[in-house]
């Protein structure tokens, strides 16, 4: 399935001196020219220069991707803010053809063939502010849940192909983490637990042991003979119904994940939606080298919105405030009726923004603070703070109810 959005084709010849990293595979010496198969790259509203590229991000292809890479003849290259994987022109026809292959052998969990073949990236944080700027539960733990994503939900628009469902990729595409081995509590007269790939195939089944026709018990789980990736975990009665049904995503490294991308290199089934890099298969017809690759991705993140909290501080020690006023485009401030205490002890005057305000790297608001103090010694000084401090990007702290956060302000005026 082909899209308007397309990368303006890149290429490159592969030379045997070339320098590589650990998590790049090179191609073989005296190769040819390289064409790019598709690019991926980070966004995020929070950057708002350079169309919103965003460095805080790094993939690592999993163990299988990296062999599948190799026997392929591709060449995976860690960029900047994203990746791209090149294929060997001279080697298209062999993609196709092992793309054609494994259609024919392959079934998905209807029992019809399917083209499931795809490139599995682990998504690793390198900026360690990222969940706080990212519209993200803040309690966000890579160990705990990882973010899903597959160019079988891509769709394109005017910015280039989104690798997600909707807009921004977030809460909605968390999924539970396991290692290769965990324990599954299940209800009495369990049959058995099966796992399910994304194309619905069993990949796994395991047995209620005895003693579950008589009381609640423990199945062990062991996924250490699968591929890193999504997979639906089921309970089945003793009738063979299906019971309960949760996803999660299986992975490993360190540092631990934030994140598990599959690209899927043709489309799998017929009329499936999203964006691939080999055109669909199941028209029959050959496919022209020239329609192979240069698709151009981006994993879209939104920026936090925090309510925002400023507490005004007497410079002077026992002064008091009047008539004090936060003015500026963008959000307006209501100020607490009587003052707060801080953990110092000293007093402060709250304001809170009404409304949430997103984060920024450069951000655009500036607010003023304007009233009068009253010094001990019965003296009054005019007070006008021109630029208020903007939130940072950390600490950001859980509001209440807890899907809303906050971000804390001191100002002494």
């Amino acid at each position: 399935m082909r899209t308007p959005s397309r990368r303006a084709s890149q290429t490159f010849h592969y030379q045997a001196s070339q320098p590589n990293t650990a998590r790049e595979t090179p191609p073989p010496r005296g190769s040819g020219l390289y064409r790019s198969l598709f690019h991926m790259g980070y966004r995020h509203t929070y950057y708002d220069t350079d169309q919103g590229r965003c460095p805080d991000l790094r993939a690592v292809p999993s163990p299988d991707c990296a062999n599948l890479l190799a026997r392929l003849g591709m060449v995976f290259k860690s960029e900047p803010a994203g990746f791209s994987v090149y294929f060997n022109q001279s080697r298209v026809d062999d993609l196709i053809g092992y793309l054609r292959k494994r259609m024919a052998s392959c079934e998905g969990g209807d029992g019809k063939h399917g083209c499931w073949v795809r490139l599995t990236f682990l998504l690793q944080v390198v900026n360690l502010n990222f969940v706080s700027i990212t519209d993200l539960p803040i309690d966000t733990n890579p160990n705990q849940r990882n973010l899903y994503g597959c160019n079988s939900e891509a769709h394109g628009d005017g910015m280039g192909i989104r690798f997600c469902p909707e807009q921004y990729i977030g809460a909605d595409n968390l999924h539970p983490v396991v290692g290769s081995e965990f324990s599954l509590h299940v209800p009495q007269n369990t049959q058995a637990v099966q796992v399910t790939d994304i194309s619905g195939a069993v990949v796994l089944r395991e047995e209620s042991p005895p003693e579950n026709k008589l009381f609640p018990c423990n199945v062990i789980l062991d996924l250490s003979g699968l591929p890193l990736d999504l997979y639906t975990i089921s309970v089945i009665g003793q009738g063979g119904e299906v019971g309960s049904c949760n996803m999660v995503v299986y992975t490993a490294g360190t540092p631990a994940p934030i994140g598990l991308l599959d690209v899927l290199l043709s489309q799998p089934v017929p009329d499936m939606g999203g964006v691939y890099p080999v055109p669909s298969l199941w028209s029959g017809e050959s496919i022209p080298p020239d329609q192979v690759g240069d698709i151009d991705y981006f994993l879209p993140f939104d920026a936090r919105a925090t309510e925002w909290r400023y507490y005004i501080v007497s410079q002077t020690p026992g002064g008091r405030f009047s008539d004090l006023r936060i003015e500026g485009a963008g959000a307006d401030f209501t100020q607490q009726e009587q003052p707060v205490l801080l953990p110092n002890g000293s007093p402060a005057i709250l304001f809170t923004s009404d409304s949430p305000i997103k984060l920024s790297r450069i951000p655009p608001q500036r607010f003023r603070l304007t009233g009068q103090r009253q010094n001990p010694d019965g003296s009054d000084q005019d007070i006008r703070v021109d630029c208020l401090p903007a939130a940072p990007a950390c600490p950001v702290w859980p509001g209440s109810p807890p899907t809303t956060c906050v971000s804390e302000m001191y100002v002494h005026a």
